[in-house]
C-alpha cells in the first residue's frame, strides 16, 4: 500500500512540475522576446564626399586655391594639396620614407584668416543620437599654425565645435574630434547636417602669403542611436524577470524531488530501503 501511495504521489508531483515548468517556459520565452526587440546602440557612418581630399589628382608640392571637390571653399585660400617632405616627413610620393600624412596623397590646407571649407552631408539631425566628428589636424614644417575651428551644424545652427583643441607640432599630424548628443526633442530636428573647418586670428605679413595655415585630413562623421531611458528600463525588468523564472524553476524542481530521468528521491529510497 505504501509503495502504491508513493507511486501515485510521485506521478502527481511530476505532473505538477511539468505543468509549472511549461508555464515558466512560456513566460520566459515572452520575456526574451521583449528583450530581443529592444533597440541597441549601433554606430552608422554618415557619408562624406571626398573625406580625405584625394579626388583631385596633384603632383608632389602642387595645390589648388579656391576649389575642393565635394566641398564649398570660402575665403579662396583653401583647397587640396599634395605635400612634400619639406612640409611633412615622408610626404613625397616616390621615396621610401613612410609618410606621416594620415590618409592618401592629399590633404586640405586652409590659410588664415577667415578661410575655410564646408560640406552639407546627406543626413539630418535626429533625436536621441550621438554625433561624432573625427579628423586629423596637421602643422607643416615651413608655416605657422593659426587658430582653427571645426564645427558641426544643423541647418544654420552651430551644434558643437572644437576650437584649436589640438596643436600637433611642426611636421606632425594628430587626431581631433568633437561630439554632440541630442535628446528626445531639439528645435533643429530634421535639419541637414553640415561640417565646417576654418581659421582665424592671424594675418599673413607683407610678402609672406600662406605663412599661417593648417592641414585637415581623413574626416569622418558617425551617428549612434541612444535608446530612450524607458526602453532600457523595460529591458532590465525583462531580464530580471527571466532570471527569476529560472531560479524559481530550479527551486520547484528540487521541491518536487524531480531528477533527470524522472526519478524521485522517494523512488530511489525504495531501492535501498525496500518495504518489508
Amino acid at each position: 500500500m505504501k509503495t502504491l501511495l508513493r507511486t501515485i504521489a510521485h506521478a502527481v508531483n511530476v505532473s505538477l512540475a511539468a505543468a509549472y515548468r511549461a508555464r515558466l517556459a512560456t513566460a520566459c520565452v515572452a520575456v526574451l522576446a521583449i528583450i530581443q526587440v529592444q533597440p541597441t546602440s549601433a554606430q552608422t557612418n554618415i557619408p562624406i564626399v571626398n573625406p580625405s581630399f584625394e579626388a583631385d589628382f596633384l603632383q608632389d608640392g602642387f595645390w589648388i586655391d579656391g576649389f575642393l571637390t565635394g566641398w564649398q571653399v570660402f575665403g579662396f585660400t583653401a583647397g587640396p594639396q599634395n605635400w612634400t617632405d619639406a612640409q611633412y616627413p615622408g610626404a613625397n610620393d616616390n621615396d621610401a620614407i613612410p609618410s606621416t600624412v594620415p590618409d592618401g596623397r592629399n590633404s586640405a590646407f586652409i590659410r588664415s584668416p577667415l578661410a575655410g571649407i564646408q560640406q552639407t552631408v546627406n543626413a539630418t539631425l535626429q533625436a536621441n543620437t550621438e554625433y561624432r566628428l573625427d579628423f586629423f589636424v596637421g602643422d607643416r614644417f615651413d608655416t605657422i599654425m593659426p587658430n582653427w575651428s571645426a564645427d558641426l551644424f544643423a541647418g544654420s545652427t552651430e551644434l558643437a565645435f572644437n576650437d584649436t583643441g589640438v596643436r600637433p607640432g611642426e611636421g606632425r599630424w594628430l587626431p581631433a574630434s568633437l561630439i554632440y548628443t541630442t535628446g528626445p526633442t531639439h528645435p533643429q530636428l530634421g535639419q541637414p547636417l553640415a561640417i565646417r573647418f576654418f581659421t582665424y586670428g592671424f594675418t599673413d605679413p607683407p610678402g609672406r602669403p600662406g605663412l599661417y595655415q593648417v592641414g585637415i585630413d581623413q574626416v569622418r562623421l558617425t551617428a549612434t542611436a541612444i535608446p530612450e531611458p524607458g526602453t532600457l528600463f523595460i529591458g532590465c525588468i525583462g531580464a530580471a524577470f527571466g532570471w527569476a523564472c529560472m531560479k524559481r524553476w530550479r527551486f520547484t524542481k528540487r521541491s518536487f524531488g524531480v531528477r533527470r530521468g524522472g526519478r524521485s528521491q522517494a523512488e530511489l529510497g525504495n531501492e535501498f530501503n525496500p518495504e518489508p
